[in-house]
């Protein structure tokens, strides 16, 4: 298995801000662990800020950092942090969270320079700073380091998915081949390589030992032993602001670790700052403890990172021997939602229900009377009865004075609408 330590950067200090008091000539001298580093660039004092050539500091630093000339976007990536920025902007993105950044980043060279400041809050070791020789010592933590360390254990659990269709992850559940990943992952799979943390590989027989559909889940088996499975977490008990980690393969990098906090809560998603991207399906979600609590499931624009509740997956029974010819013809479950919920303050209610995966819209059907004559709700502007879903509320209504309105929800797949759901009440 490949390790990379790296280390943290602490806050660097208020007396930072003295650092104009240094000679504009003076060449700056920068040792990581107690090395001289070599730049091609060297680092530069501008206007009170140092600025220092980003990749060959962050590749010393163990991340893997790519170039998008079109947008001029320089993406970072460690086991613990997802670093985003395009040149001369006022901003950065940092796990999925848009950071402010006092002066933006420029090219010198052909080589991106970036302010000390934003890798010392964001990414690095403890940083100081020697007025007398002009030097910048970076150092690891060792705390840090162990956490981080114990950490990367975690990725032996998580595997790469490819199917021919698609590129997903997975995590591994028992020692003798359950796997468990998204239903979008393996839908309509042909062929099926697994490679595990170690980059060896698998292409061996498989079949699907269960799934649900509806919850984009599936536990598929592989015909192999000695395996590094999870431990199971229990995401009932997780709460909004708990700390965690999400390993995944984005974009085809395997493994990459990405921490954040719980952001949002429904019976049916895990929602965090834990940056994922296309790749990451199917990916673990483990908490503080290193328990699995949630299957990478989807993300938004409103920076939710969504998992699906790990609780749903220990629901599944692995009694099916869906052989991979036959599995090719499995489709989703056309079922209505479950789970509705909603929010009311005043006459107004925020409204949503679990995601049934495969939908293409919902419908919904609304009535005074919880056992009266449904009418279809019609979209104000189209006039159509065609409702998405959406994290944390799918949608807002209000109600002209106090009163209880009974909602009926179907989903529909490819034209075709599910029965309905039991009757909700949204009491105003």
């Amino acid at each position: 298995m490949k390790k990379r330590i790296v280390g943290w950067l602490l806050l660097l200090f208020v007396w930072i801000l003295s650092w104009p008091a240094l000679a504009q000539g003076n060449a700056i001298s920068v040792f990581y662990n107690g090395t001289q580093m070599s730049f091609s660039t060297p680092p530069v004092l501008q206007d009170g800020t140092t600025f220092v050539p980003m990749r060959s500091l962050l590749e010393a630093l163990g991340y893997e950092v790519d170039w998008d000339d079109a947008t001029k976007t320089v993406t970072a990536t460690s086991p613990q942090n997802h670093l985003q920025l395009t040149l001369y902007q006022n901003q950065a993105t940092v796990n999925g969270q848009t950071v402010p950044l006092s002066t933006p980043a420029y090219l010198e060279d052909g080589v991106t320079m970036v302010p000390l400041r934003f890798l010392s809050e964001h990414s690095g070791a403890q940083v100081t700073w020697d007025a007398e020789s002009s030097s910048i010592f970076i150092e690891s933590d060792t705390s840090t380091t162990q956490a981080k360390t114990e950490a990367v254990t975690l990725a032996d659990s998580v595997v790469q998915i490819s199917t021919g269709h698609i590129q997903g992850s997975g995590v591994i559940l028992t020692d003798d081949g359950y796997i468990a990943t998204n239903f979008h992952v393996m839908e309509g799979a042909e062929k099926l390589t697994v490679t595990f943390n170690d980059r060896t590989t698998y292409h061996g027989d498989w079949y699907v030992a269960g799934y649900d559909s509806a919850r984009d889940l599936v536990v598929l088996k592989i015909d192999a032993q000695n395996l590094s499975p999870v431990t199971m977490g229990n995401s009932n008990t997780v709460k909004e602001g708990d700390a965690v980690t999400c390993i995944a393969s984005p974009e085809g990098r395997l493994n990459v670790e990405t921490i954040g906090q719980i952001n949002g809560i429904s019976q049916d998603i895990l929602s965090s700052t834990a940056f994922v991207t296309g790749g990451s399906s199917g990916g673990g979600l483990f908490d503080a403890n290193g328990l699995l609590i949630g299957i990478i499931s989807s993300y938004d624009t409103a920076n939710h990172y969504m998992a699906i509740p790990v609780n749903h997956l220990a629901k599944i029974k692995l009694d099916d021997q869906i052989s991979s010819t036959d599995w090719r013809s499995v489709t989703p479950s056309l079922v209505a939602p479950e789970n509705f919920s909603f929010y009311t303050w005043g006459l107004a209610a925020s409204i949503t229900w679990s995601p049934v995966y495969g939908a293409d819209y919902y419908k919904i059907y609304t009535c005074t009377e919880k056992n009266g004559t449904y009418r279809e709700m019609k979209q104000p502007l189209s006039g159509k009865n065609e409702w998405s879903w959406g994290f944390p509320y799918s949608f807002t209504i209000s109600a002209f004075s106090d009163s209880t309105i009974y909602f009926k929800i179907s989903t529909v797949i490819d034209g075709k609408e599910s029965e309905l759901s039991p009757a909700y009440g949204v009491t105003f």
